[in-house]
């Protein structure tokens, strides 16, 4: 046989392959109604924490190495100031003890004054 026919005759039984493989698979063309659970995917309730994180910057001090010229080259170490992010958790304080719900998740509303 020919180098062209052995080509031609895998490239044949590579399709046929392919077709039956095709052929034992059925595809459903319907989407499920809910997603696959898998136990990978862990869903935590989100906490009952109440507040929010402050971002403020405020200047700190930091030592900087500089290279001065002179016959060679020589380390000098400076204090510089710059801007550092602080991160802080504030929470959100409870309401005073006359203040209470009117509805589950809306405003707090004083009791005993009109409106």
């Amino acid at each position: 046989m020919s180098a062209r026919s052995m080509i031609l005759l895998g490239s044949l039984l590579l399709a046929q392959m392919f077709i039956m493989k095709c052929d034992n698979d059925p595809k459903s063309t319907e989407s499920p109604a809910s997603p696959q659970e898998r136990s990978s995917h862990h869903h935590h309730e989100s906490p009952t924490f109440q507040g929010f994180w402050k971002k403020k910057f405020i200047w700190r001090p930091r030592w900087v190495k500089t290279w001065q010229e002179k016959k060679v080259y020589v380390a000098v170490w400076k204090r510089m100031w710059g801007p550092a992010e602080v991160k802080e958790w504030v929470p959100v304080p409870k309401p005073p003890p006359g203040w209470v719900k009117n509805v589950p998740g809306s405003h707090f509303v004083k009791v005993g004054l009109p409106h």
